[in-house]
């Protein structure tokens, strides 16, 4: 006794005690008076002393935490300690940081996809508008089902067993769950808009925040404070579904007990209570992929009938509000309002109705601690309100306490304005990225609050206990997880805005040196995306950051100083939308969409030519063959010998190039190819031109066959034709074969699969297939009326093609394969898995059966020969640079559309596909397709979506299928591994950040 000791390892004090404490324990228990003020007694403990110390200057502990004082250890555990503590206070900061970043980032997508949303509903309804919930008729039970069968009225042991099916993973049965909801529906709406609670006696009431589908934290919730029961009363205060894996099994479980105990169990509607958040924050997805079939469509009725009755808000013992959301833009609300209110249907969002507003903001709105008054709330619906409006809602009203949830706060509750404001949030870990725990709030009669915070544990364990808090290694491998995902979602967002992201930069970039200062990338993200986050600081998560020296006048005299720089094309460049590799059908439909731009750019560039000589220009790119300069100068407006950004758009704009707006952005980036921002001479001159990319060996590299130069010359005269008149000979080849002209998309069953994925399809000698080949005299015949005739060309000269075409020897040629072989190219463009040489043309036979060799002729010219000249001298060894040129832009973009509104189309096919099936017509595909581009920008050519269609209707049945398409692209970062985007093709997957909120 009285022996200086440390308390582990770091506190100094003195033994002051050394026996039993029976309160605390079983065993010896060591009391210690510290010299800090760092305890948590004065000496006693459970009102009685065992000795005497100032306050907060003693503690009880266990002996095996007590050790001798050693000076020298003392020291090393202090400034270890000060360490962790210094490291811990770092982490903490950056997880608020990181958090508050994280929230915005929500908020702001949420924003985007409850415009969306509303959009979907405005052209096509909601997925459920054709289905009556009252007419289906109960479906045949399985042999085998060994899940739970409910029958009302409910027992708790039907509960019980509930509990553990889900717990296991599996659904309930539908016919249980549309019984459930349809006793549940009858319940709620019976209920008043304003549920008026009163706690009886030796009763306790839990209310309980969003939930959004996490079931893990509805167990936890449970384990902790017990299951609903006539003492035990729950308020759940919406949010209950989307986001999650488990909206159907955490709704289910909410009103099982519901009808269990009406009385005792209490559901608040949340914002995601609704069918436009559902479309596409996960719960549709989630109950037509767990109930297939033309039932689940009437399962998810059911469940949004369900939300439709739910009340609004609670008023418990007359002095505590419980709201899902917020307060109002009006003044002097009273509660009489809100009793008013006709709540059973679609929540309205941007009406003029003051009834509907008052709805509306109940569910969406959000507290601000240091605003005064309102203002427009960034999520798109509701308002954000200040502490002046909580105070005045409050006396108006004469309540004490406002508790509403909505919004993820790290401890799982957050007390604002003057502690009369409480946000509840009870989704702990969110997303399975934020590091915030969950909370629930229960009270008995007197109203005293005892929260409860708390990290779920996995609700697969037989035994449910209580789980540990996150310890320090932990905390910060979720603050590792969170920060990633917050950076995919900056990702995600700027590649809608790469052109004005650009167009800003070379605005900044007075020098035209293709860089900024961090500072000036940061303002140019903060302005452009319209997002107020601290950019400078995630600089170097997002861009290479580049040092240099420069020297800086101040005052007179010259610094060096060290200033960092972002090559802005190069991290434009960074990111991009690429399809995974198994997916033919969307490379199909990439490579007939780059064909026909080519084809369209190469003839416009030939009429803007001919435009030239009615402005007094010598020569055109017409077939008289001038000088692709007069091209450049059509460009060239203000003749400064430079081809600017808005040069380029306006002319490219007025030619019909089959481009859209961010199409011809990604052209001019694409030929920029020393990132300057413009584009000289050099970089522009004759690019395109007619190259026929042939029947292509995998055994051999593209070699010529031995044609002669008329042959050849041939050839390519008919290429030319094909090209220029693909639409107009359609009718001519229909005549002579009676088939359909082929189409330019090719099938993806033609394209090579190998170890390292699928190959490049083009000229791949296939088995031919019956509506494509034709025979030698039909091929003739069709040649001849190209304007090619007898006097032209010879019997024989037709007949030597026909069998140099006929690449099996069975006499018939496989036109499809033939006609797609010509195309326009860029000539200093080469496209991934092709490879062309400038001068020559890609013409291979198969070897027959005695394994003829191939032989190379370099002798042949493309046609355009003007053109090919004027390239120069190309090496091939160009044609493997690595960094994608303008072909592979283009199909990021189209790419980067597809991704970006996955979510969107995939909910207006649903909508459509009334068998829930995941198939809809060819004519439903394109109708569709076309609203939903028209509405947001027009991003593909209605010529793009006719390509897309038919490389999705592969067997040409009219028959679309379109999920495992729309869910074939991803978001790369070409700097380092994929950093997919949280916001999943499949929200019941991995549906987690950036899709929207709370």
């Amino acid at each position: 006794m009285g022996s200086l000791c440390l308390v582990q390892e770091t506190a100094k004090g003195t033994v002051r005690y050394w026996g039993p404490v029976p309160e605390l324990g079983e065993g010896d228990w060591v009391g210690v008076e510290l010299e800090l003020p760092i305890g948590d007694t004065d000496g006693s403990y459970a009102g009685k002393t065992y000795f005497v110390a100032p306050p907060n200057r003693a503690i009880f502990i266990s002996p095996n935490i007590v050790t001798p004082y050693d000076e020298e250890m003392s020291s090393v555990a202090i400034i270890d300690d000060v360490k962790k503590r210094l490291a811990a206070k770092e982490l903490e900061r950056k997880r608020k940081e990181n958090a508050e970043t994280w929230n915005k980032l929500d908020n702001h997508q949420e924003q985007l996809l409850l415009k969306h949303a509303l959009v979907l509903e405005n052209i096509f309804g909601p997925c459920t508008r054709r289905v009556n919930v009252d007419e289906m008729d109960p479906i045949e039970m399985e042999e085998g089902y060994e899940g739970p069968r409910l029958t009302f009225p409910l027992t708790g042991d039907m509960l019980v067993d509930l509990l553990e099916h889900f717990k296991k993973g599996k659904p309930l049965h539908i016919n249980f769950a549309l019984d459930l909801l349809a006793q549940s529906r009858k319940i709620f709406a019976a209920e008043p808009t304003l549920q008026e609670i009163s706690i009886p006696e030796g009763k306790r009431l839990t209310l309980v925040g969003d939930l959004h589908g996490q079931l893990a934290d509805l167990f936890t919730i449970f384990t902790l404070n017990g299951l609903p029961s006539q003492d035990n009363e729950y308020l759940f205060n919406g949010d209950i579904v989307d986001r999650g894996q488990y909206g159907a099994e955490v709704l289910f479980s909410i009103l099982a007990f519901k009808c269990l105990f009406p009385k005792q169990v209490r559901v608040n509607r949340g914002n995601h209570e609704s069918r436009q958040q559902n479309r596409l924050m996960g719960f549709e997805e989630e109950v037509l992929t767990k109930y297939p079939g033309p039932n689940g469509r009437v399962l998810l009725a059911a469940c949004q009938k369900v939300f439709d009755c739910m009340p609004l808000c609670a008023l418990i013992q007359e002095k505590i509000f419980v709201v899902h959301g917020g307060l109002f833009s009006n003044d002097a609300v009273s509660l009489d309002h809100l009793r008013g209110i006709s709540r059973k249907r679609e929540p309205p969002v941007h009406s003029d109705v003051f009834e509907d507003r008052l709805y509306e903001e109940m569910l969406w709105s959000d507290p601000r601690a240091h605003l005064a008054g309102k203002q427009i709330s960034t999520r798109g619906a509701g308002i954000e309100f200040g502490q002046d409006v909580t105070f005045e809602f409050l006396r108006t009203n004469q309540l004490a306490l406002i508790v509403r949830s909505h919004e993820c706060v790290a401890e799982g509750y957050d007390l604002v304005h003057n502690g009369r404001l409480m946000t509840l949030f009870s989704a702990s870990r969110y997303c399975g990225l934020q590091t915030n725990k969950g909370a629930f709030l229960s009270m008995k009669n007197d109203l005293q609050p005892e929260i409860q915070q708390f990290y779920a544990h996995p609700m697969q364990e037989s035994h449910w206990t209580a789980p540990a808090a996150l310890g320090l290694t932990e905390q910060a491998a979720m603050a590792q997880v969170l920060e990633e995902d917050m950076t995919k979602m900056i990702i995600v967002t700027l590649l809608d805005h790469k052109p004005s992201l650009y167009w800003y930069f070379t605005q900044t970039d007075k020098g035209k040196t293709g860089r900024v200062s961090v500072e000036e990338w940061a303002t140019g993200m903060k302005t452009v995306l319209k997002l107020d986050l601290p950019f400078a600081s995630l600089a170097s998560r997002l861009a290479d950051v580049e040092e240099e020296v420069v020297e800086v006048d101040t005052t007179g005299t010259r610094e060096r100083r060290k200033v960092q720089r972002i090559s802005y094309a190069k991290f434009l460049d960074r990111y991009r939308v690429e399809v995974t590799g198994s997916d033919a059908v969307a490379a199909a439909w990439q490579e007939a969409v780059i064909d026909r731009v080519c084809e369209k750019l190469f003839l416009a560039l030939r009429r803007g030519g001919k435009s030239l000589e009615g402005r007094g220009k010598k020569g055109s790119l017409s077939q008289s063959g001038s000088s692709v300069k007069d091209a450049f100068a059509l460009f060239d407006v203000d003749r400064d010998g430079r081809i600017e950004y808005e040069e380029f758009i306006g002319l490219l704009k007025s030619m019909d190039v089959g481009l859209s707006e961010a199409q011809i952005y990604e052209l001019m980036r694409g030929m920029d190819k020393n990132k300057d921002s413009v584009i000289d001479l050099e970089e522009f001159t004759s690019r395109f031109g007619i190259v026929f990319t042939g029947y292509v060996d995998r055994e051999n590299e593209g070699v010529i066959v031995g044609l002669s130069a008329a042959d050849s010359k041939l050839l390519m005269k008919i290429g030319k034709r094909l090209v220029k008149e693909r639409k107009q000979l359609g009718q001519v080849y229909g005549e002579i074969t009676g088939k359909p002209f082929p189409s330019l998309v090719r099938k993806a069953s033609t394209a090579v699969e190998n170890e390292t994925g699928p190959q490049d399809a083009v000229g791949v000698a296939i088995e031919d297939e019956e509506e494509d080949t034709i025979s030698y005299e039909q091929f003739k015949a069709f040649v001849r009326e190209l304007g090619i005739g007898p006097s032209k060309a010879s019997d024989e000269q037709l007949l030597r093609l026909a069998q140099h075409l006929d690449v099996d020897g069975s006499g018939t040629i496989n036109f499809a394969e033939f006609s797609r072989g010509f195309k326009v190219a860029d000539l200093k463009e080469t496209r991934p898995k092709l490879r062309m040489s400038r001068n020559s043309v890609s013409l291979v036979k198969v070897p027959k059966q005695d394994g003829a060799h191939l032989v190379r002729d370099r002798g042949f010219l493309s046609l355009e020969k003007q053109i090919s000249e004027d390239v120069g001298g190309m090496e091939d060894s160009e044609a493997s640079v690595s960094e994608p040129g303008w072909t592979d832009r283009i199909i990021q973009q189209m790419s980067n559309f597809l991704f970006q509104y996955r979510l969107e189309l995939a909910s207006l096919y649903r909508a459509i596909d009334v068998n829930n099936d995941g198939v809809v017509s060819a004519e439903e595909f394109r109708s569709g397709f076309i609203k939903l581009n028209q509405v947001f920008n027009m991003m593909l050519t209605e010529e793009q979506i006719d390509l897309l269609m038919e490389a999705i209707d592969q067997d040409g049945n009219g028959q679309i299928t379109y999920n495992e398409f729309l869910k074939a692209f991803k978001v790369v970062d070409t700097c380092k591994d994929s950093p997919n985007s949280s916001r999943s093709s499949s929200p019941t997957s991995s549906f987690s950040s950036g899709n929207g909120g709370h």
